[in-house]
């Protein structure tokens, strides 16, 4: 597991304790490598560009800031990747509350929609979607 902040630590800890299934493989900004054996379901969070925004007060800026974390899912079967979807989803959708490094979320809202592709070199199914995240870091 890569992670280079506190806040990624703390955000995979919290999606772990949540889904508690081990067919579950949870990253930050790291693929996998190969396709993933079947039964299991690699979930990959990115912050994605463009997503780290500010909120702009009368008394100046605020601590509050809004991250784009993409949520990518692979799996060989395509079940298994919209199961996974609906897990993270459930989870995450309008999630608020502390993470373990002090971070304050107040709300997780989701994107427009998901977007499912199918690698055949590699014969892997991915499901992506994005959520911004309105949060101030511990």
């Amino acid at each position: 597991m890569t992670v280079t902040s506190k806040f990624e630590q703390a955000f995979l800890d919290m999606v772990r304790g949540q889904i508690n299934d081990p067919s579950f493989a949870f990253a930050w900004a790291r693929l996998p490598q190969g396709a993933p054996v079947e039964g299991r379901k690699e979930v990959v969070f990115f912050y994605a560009p463009g997503g780290d925004r500010q909120a702009l007060l009368a008394g100046g800026i605020s601590a509050e800031h809004g991250r784009k974390v993409q949520v990518s899912i692979f799996s060989v079967n395509v079940q298994d990747a919209k199961d996974a979807a609906k897990a993270i989803h459930a989870l995450l959708d309008g999630w608020r509350g502390t993470l373990s490094d002090g971070s304050t979320i107040f709300n997780v809202v989701p994107g427009m929609q998901d977007i499912d592709s199918f690698d055949n070199d590699e014969r892997v199914f991915q499901t992506v979607f994005d959520y911004t995240v309105r949060m101030v870091e511990g």
